[in-house]
């Protein structure tokens, strides 16, 4: 009766030593580790800041209306950043040289655009100016809308010359030959006048401009 005693205990201390069957309650569990999401980074575009156009500076005593003398010859520029808008007159030849950042490719539309009668009242308002003449890659236009509409009417002379050069667009023309366009387009005197720059993108956003000058010509 006491070896039986003794072979059942020896059995118990067996069974009790074997592992627990895979897949049992005491069997750990594996985890496959899944790596840190990447974070989604949302781009936005940059802003384009809202560039108001500058009206001329006061006259200063002695100085013509507007604060810039009448020439036969001059040059002068105004700019935003990288966007540089010169305006030359050298014996009898008009010309606006546009230096633009970035390739030519990255816009549709290089516009100067011209207040000839500095009166915000007539033609496309633009800020302060109303814009009554529109240089546009190689053409020229005459408003003929009410304001606030975007219509032009093509009134390009032969004489006007345009050239891209690089990051440059360049307009020339004969002094008469502009005076006469001008007049006969706008029906004013033209001596007198506001131009701005602007660059339109490949959807036809506007993207930069530079504030505008005065720019006065001596009759022919």
């Amino acid at each position: 009766m006491l070896r039986l005693f003794i072979l059942f205990l020896i059995l118990a201390s067996l069974t009790a030593c074997q592992p627990s069957p895979a897949g049992g309650s005491d069997a750990p569990v594996e985890t496959d580790p899944s790596p840190t999401p990447v974070p989604t980074v949302t781009v936005f575009p940059t802003t384009i800041p809202t560039v108001s156009v500058s009206p001329s500076p006061s006259p200063t005593p002695g100085a013509d209306a507007g604060g810039v003398p009448v020439a036969n010859t001059f040059e002068q520029s105004v700019k935003n950043g990288s966007l540089i808008l010169t305006a030359r007159l050298q014996e009898g030849l008009f010309s606006l040289d546009l230096t633009f950042p970035g390739p030519a490719s990255s816009y549709n539309a290089f516009q100067v655009l011209l207040d000839v009668d500095r009166d915000a009242r007539t033609g496309y308002r633009s800020g302060i100016l109303g814009a009554d003449l529109l240089l546009e890659n190689a053409n020229l236009f005459t408003y003929t809308g009410k304001g606030s509409e975007w219509r032009w009417m093509d009134v390009t002379p032969l004489e006007l010359e345009y050239r891209q050069e690089g990051n440059r667009t360049l307009w020339e023309i004969p002094l008469s030959i502009w005076l006469f366009t001008c007049r006969a387009a706008s029906g004013k005197d033209c001596t007198e006048m506001l131009a701005f720059a602007q660059l339109a993108d490949r959807n036809w956003n506007l993207v930069a401009q530079v504030p505008a000058m005065t720019l006065r010509f001596p009759s022919p």
